[in-house]
């Protein structure tokens, strides 16, 4: 897998070795006349990009056995030479029935369908759970806003869009803000063409006290450049404009507000707080319980486990997502449903796998007010790559968890 190949060597050998795998897969990528390839355990962007480095004629890539990248994350982007990238959008759960199957792909590709417009998706499947018959009625349900492409026409149709926009300007999708506390987004503006470019950055809506890493940005071809934006929140959505020669180019962030007495235990003291991720409970990995409609969830759905029904054990891990090192704050939406005592859950945060453990808190059903969602705080360290939530239900008492927030913390003062 490219994630491992050449780990147990050190640099520079790593690299060398890499690149020599690299080469043998342009060989062969030229012998059977491919330009596009799928693979499998590619998560670190460095690693991503090499391929574009080193296969030259490499067209797109289409990464992952099913969906990795949580709903909010760009699933589609460019990498070096400006080469796309196409994350899968979707998954599979083995002993789902066709109908749970159909609507699981349904619904994985509505949610992961950016909020700009034309967006570009790569549609995971394969013959485990998939038949013709049964994409066909996926995108019967979809309906005429959805249309279905062959893997080379979906790049072509990117670098169309692409070269259209000349630049690409990316925030996160969906960033959660905590009342009263200063919300840092991250996000980058990519020149798409093979020309210089210059661009003025500027907050048109959604912050207060608006203050920018970088406002006027000089772009050499194919580069991207970070940028910081730093704010009171003040609406539901943030919006950035970026203008040049191009014209103008809009993105937005969606707000999810999060009401300071709704936080279960302390917050840590820190200027800023950096979405990290946004993960909706009903989209990560279970062993037990189950899904159901709830109209104050923030996806409309939270993941439940019922007392003397559900069997006790996880309920909830994942995303198994990269995470760059650093402080972090997880806040888990939960409600407890009906009576019980005691511990009902712990709560923690890991490196993916298991071990090391990074975070952790006990949640006792007192503490929940019955049937009213709070946002319990696991603050924790990270030291790099893939990490989990997760959250182990003792069967004390029934209860629902909605999302979990996580944040990267950070202090300038």
């Amino acid at each position: 897998y490219p994630d491992l190949y050449a780990k147990r060597y050190r640099n520079p050998d790593r690299r060398r070795i890499y690149d020599e795998f690299l080469a043998q897969t342009a060989e062969y990528m030229r012998r059977s006349d491919l330009t596009q390839c799928w693979i499998m355990n590619a998560t670190r962007p460095p690693v991503i990009a090499r391929y574009a480095e080193c296969i030259p004629f490499l067209d797109a890539l289409f990464p992952d056995y099913g969906r990795r990248i949580p709903p909010g994350q760009d699933v589609t982007y460019p990498t070096a030479r400006n080469m796309p990238v196409f994350h899968a959008a979707t998954g599979w759960k083995m002993d789902a029935t066709r109908e749970e199957r159909v609507q699981d792909m349904v619904d994985d590709l509505r949610r992961m369908t950016p909020l700009q417009r034309p967006a570009f998706l790569h549609a995971f499947a394969l013959n485990w759970f998939a038949d013709l018959p049964l994409l066909q009625e996926v995108v019967e349900r979809l309906g005429p806003e959805y249309v279905v492409v062959r893997p080379d026409h979906l790049s072509a149709l990117w670098r169309e869009q692409m070269g259209r926009q000349r630049v690409l300007v990316r925030l996160p999708q969906i960033a959660a803000g905590i009342e009263g506390t200063d919300l840092a987004l991250t996000g980058s503006i990519r020149n798409m063409t093979d020309r210089a470019t210059e661009a003025k950055l500027s907050v048109t809506e959604g912050l207060g006290k608006v203050s920018l890493s970088r406002d006027t940005v000089r772009l050499r071809p194919a580069e991207e450049l970070p940028f910081t934006v730093r704010g009171e929140p003040t609406g539901e959505r943030v919006v950035l404009t970026a203008r040049g020669d191009f014209g103008a180019r809009t993105v937005e962030a969606r707000l999810t507000w999060i009401p300071r007495d709704e936080v279960l235990g302390e917050l840590p003291s820190a200027a800023s707080l950096t979405p990290a991720q946004y993960l909706e409970a009903e989209t990560l990995a279970h062993r037990f319980g189950e899904a159901q409609p709830d109209a104050k969830a923030s996806h409309g759905t939270e993941w439940v486990a019922l007392k003397g029904t559900t069997e006790p054990g996880h309920i909830l891990f994942g995303p198994y997502a990269p995470l760059e090192p650093g402080r972090y704050l997880a806040l888990f939406r939960a409600r407890r449903l009906g009576e019980g005592s005691g511990v009902m859950a712990l709560l923690d945060t890991c490196v993916a796998g298991g071990t090391p453990q990074t975070g952790a808190r006990e949640l006792r059903a007192e503490e929940l007010p019955s049937h009213e969602y709070r946002w319990v705080a696991v603050e924790f360290e990270h030291p790099g790559g893939n990490f989990e939530t997760r959250v182990q239900w003792s069967g004390a008492a029934s209860m629902a968890v909605d999302a979990v927030a996580v944040w990267r913390l950070t202090d300038d003062r």
